[in-house]
């Protein structure tokens, strides 16, 4: 056993360099930033190569926005730098920063949590005025991200509170990019808890910033969320367009933060309109895309996606979706992400319900919902109630999964 995990660890470490490559270019594209020796020093220390932990299923408590529940997995010993700390607190809390949101994106839910938290540890009072010495605020980018994370382990509430927090506070920065940043990992905590209009807000105001400050990039992205939410809104056709068209743009600068977001939206879309055979071509290019590069933290909804597309298909294999869904929840759980959990578990038990299996339906995904303590008015927890409803009753549940 330890023979197959020192052996992995090189590609551990592989995928956890591209996920901090990907953090930095979000930050320095198009802002340019000067990283100093202490900053990568303390990064360096911090993503030391060290055991990962066995993966555990989380049950949430409900903690304050401002105290969010402790991570049942802590970061690895060789995190915690402490005589570093003692001797720089930012250049560290900035490390934590980029660690914290370069975990998030490798999937390690748990992980990401708690480097975002130290992040977020208040500093002297006479190092305050170096939270922008990097380029960007580290703060704020962590508390955004923070927020994208609360919603991963299950807490939309807290998630919009957090984000909303952080729009308010970049709003009074003065910092075009800071507050970019922060308006658009606002509007995918949005998009996920399904308040379709506060992201509409939110990406109106990012554009605006994009536009004022040429920011070709941003602009780009501002047309793709505008056609994400257009295929959400029913204006499918449109919605395709500017997606493709975001796309193409965003290839053309090397800008690809958002291309997995993008592709699966462009599923979503091409799903609606019938278009099958592009879906599933689309969705298992996206998926090659991020086991190659990147983005693993979508990586089980991805695969609910594709379950998904499959079941609605005229060439549909119940086995195979199946098999999809079922791989989507066991990434879901070791990640710790009992968001993207819920999702898949509520598209399974409508697959099981269709092949007259209701009873393993409820018990698919009546556990996943119970481990919820807030948020229930947010679209997934809605979706996953109404589900369970009707596998309580005597008829069968029809409805796409």
């Amino acid at each position: 056993m330890r023979r197959n995990a020192r052996r992995d660890l090189p590609e551990r470490r592989s995928t956890q360099l591209r996920n901090l490559k990907r953090n930095l270019l979000f930050l320095t594209v198009p802002a340019v930033l000067a990283v100093g020796a202490v900053s990568y020093g303390s990064v360096a220390a911090l993503a030391a190569p060290s055991p990962s932990p066995s993966p555990t299923t989380k049950s949430p408590a409900t903690p304050k926005p401002a105290e969010a529940a402790e991570p049942a997995e802590a970061a690895e010993p060789a995190e915690a730098a402490e005589p570093a700390e003692a001797a720089e607190p930012v250049g560290i809390a900035e490390a934590h920063s980029i660690l914290g949101i370069s975990r998030h994106l490798e999937g390690s839910t748990l992980r990401a949590h708690a480097h975002l938290k130290a992040a977020l540890v208040p500093v002297p009072p006479s190092h305050g005025a170096n939270t922008f010495r990097f380029g960007f605020d580290y703060r704020n980018r962590a508390r955004i991200a923070f927020a994208r994370t609360l919603w991963l382990e299950g807490f939309p509430e807290q998630a919009v509170t957090v984000a909303e927090e952080t729009v308010q506070e970049a709003e009074t920065l003065t910092h075009p990019i800071s507050l970019c940043i922060a308006l658009i990992w606002a509007v995918s905590v949005y998009i996920w808890t399904g308040d379709l209009a506060a992201a509409d807000v939110a990406i109106n105001k990012f554009i605006a910033q994009a536009d004022q400050y040429s920011l070709a990039p941003y602009q780009a992205v501002g047309r793709g969320v505008k056609g994400e939410l257009s295929i959400k809104r029913g204006e499918t056709e449109a919605g395709i367009a500017l997606v493709h068209s975001a796309l193409e743009a965003v290839h053309g600068l090397r800008y690809e933060l958002l291309t997995t977001t993008f592709n699966s939206a462009l599923v979503e879309g091409l799903a609606i309109k019938g278009r099958f055979e592009d879906a599933l071509t689309t969705i298992t290019e996206t998926i090659a895309l991020v086991e190659r590069n990147g983005d693993l933290f979508m990586m089980p909804e991805l695969l609910r996606v594709k379950g998904s597309v499959l079941a609605s298909s005229p060439f549909a294999d119940m086995d195979v979706c199946g098999h999809y869904f079922r791989r989507s929840l066991e990434l879901a759980r070791e990640q710790g992400a009992l968001a993207w959990e819920l999702r898949t578990a509520t598209s399974l038990a409508l697959l099981l319900a269709k092949r007259e299996r209701p009873g393993e339906a409820h018990g698919v995904l009546s556990p996943v919902y119970g481990r919820f303590t807030e948020g229930f008015e947010s679209r997934d927890l809605k979706r996953a109630k109404s589900v369970l409803e009707e596998l309580d009753r005597p008829r069968l549940v029809r409805g796409s999964t």
